[in-house]
């Protein structure tokens, strides 16, 4: 008697690479479960989200997708964006809130700006802290250009004079 064993040769699939807008990648050879690791694309203004194979997200370092074709994978793409606490500052908005966070996009016209209001003061304009710890002036104005996942402004207001008389 005697034994016959298969011997098995994992497959080589093409993968093709659709960067939706981002840099341009170069097609590549990929063995059938063996580790993997993807090229991640450049796009300017938006943060790469991971590829996609038929709508679903590759999450494997494992190469698993088997296919008798060219397989495409697109890459997904994100903006930036950022959620800006507005901290009154002892002031409040139409709602009684001392605070609210709005989401900004990147390089998208920046819009609606809260206007609190406080007893005894008039409002001045929204500031924040630079990276040298200097209270910088925020007008709103054009386009949102931070790319920071949070951000802070706050109120900055003037005390009112009042005339009192004796």
């Amino acid at each position: 008697t005697f034994t016959l064993k298969a011997k098995w040769l994992a497959k080589d699939i093409n993968v093709e690479f659709d960067t939706k807008g981002g840099n341009s990648i170069g097609s590549t050879t990929k063995t059938y479960d063996a580790p993997s690791n993807l090229p991640i694309p450049i796009k300017t203004n938006y943060i790469f989200d991971g590829w996609y194979y038929n709508g679903v997200k590759v999450t494997s370092t494992t190469w698993d997708i088997d296919s008798n074709n060219t397989v495409i994978l697109v890459a997904g793409w994100r903006e930036y964006k950022t959620e800006v606490t507005f901290d009154f500052n002892g002031g409040i908005n139409d709602e009684g809130n001392s605070s609210i966070s709005i989401t900004y996009t990147y390089n998208k016209l920046v819009g609606y700006l809260p206007q609190p209001a406080r007893v005894g003061y008039t409002f001045d304009g929204w500031t924040y802290y630079n990276n040298l710890g200097i209270e910088t002036p925020f007008d709103g104005t054009g386009l949102w250009d931070r790319k920071d996942e949070t951000f802070t402004l706050k109120a900055k207001w003037l005390a009112k004079d009042i005339n009192v008389e004796f």
